[in-house]
């Protein structure tokens, strides 16, 4: 093979816009190009990975939580039971040792949650944007409970990382993982405190896959929870 390009359109942010060329015919060249081409194409397809999601659609995910002291386990499943206006109706089931419990979740097509039970996020509880981009960004929000209205702002940092691998309990998965660091502030007390998620979102599940919580006591001295979520098996729709 005398000559060898290959192309990768540009498909928008994400700078997935290259031209690899490879002149003569070694087979270490040949190796080391393709395995550079075909590294760029899983840094475009995370980069670019919109979620499409369907009717049907499932994912269930095992739970640890310790808070203050106490530990608890559970397995939580999801599963999509309406779409409109560009939002996702999730059905959530909650199982522990004591019996079950059944809610409902609304998601935007970011993945965001806007309200979940009794919590409602104005406008959205803005973590995810689709599709990933690597770098921080910072954000602000309000947290409401709807039966009492009290408010409680949140705002901090949101940052992407780059393209990794995920193990989980469903099996290995191509993802990004995204932390928001965070305070939970009480307009009406003054109280504050500290708050982390990371979650690490992959494109062949069209959810995340992972992820790890932890707030902190509002003296910021010790952890106030910590909770730990790994994706157990999923399934998607025809797409």
């Amino acid at each position: 093979m005398d000559s060898l390009k290959v192309h990768l359109d540009s498909v928008g942010k994400g700078g997935c816009g290259h031209i690899a060329e490879l002149k003569g015919s070694g087979m270490p060249s040949l190796t080391k190009y393709f395995s550079v081409f075909f590294g760029l194409l899983l840094l475009c397809g995370l980069s670019h990975a919109q979620i499409s999601p369907r009717v049907g659609d499932w994912w269930t995910h095992d739970v640890s939580s310790e808070r203050q002291g106490k530990a608890t386990t559970s397995e939580v499943t999801r599963k999509v039971v309406g779409l409109e206006e560009g939002l996702m109706i999730l059905e959530v089931t909650t199982r522990w040792s004591e019996g079950e419990r059944k809610t409902r979740e609304t998601r935007d097509m970011n993945l965001n949650i806007v309200q979940s039970g009794n919590l409602l996020y104005k406008p959205h509880l803005d973590f995810f944007h689709m599709p990933l981009a690597i770098g921080k960004r910072s954000y602000a929000i309000e947290r409401v409970q709807i039966d009492s209205g009290r408010v409680i702002k949140m705002a901090g940092e949101v940052s992407v990382m780059p393209a990794q691998k995920i193990l989980t309990g469903a099996g290995e998965f191509d993802g990004q993982e995204v932390v928001a660091d965070r305070r939970f502030t009480d307009p009406k007390t003054g109280d504050s405190s500290r708050y982390q998620t990371r979650a690490w979102f992959a494109p062949a599940v069209d959810f995340w896959v992972k992820q790890e919580f932890f707030e902190r006591n509002i003296q910021d001295t010790a952890d106030f929870s910590r909770t730990k979520i790994l994706l157990k098996a999923f399934q998607l729709q025809p797409r």
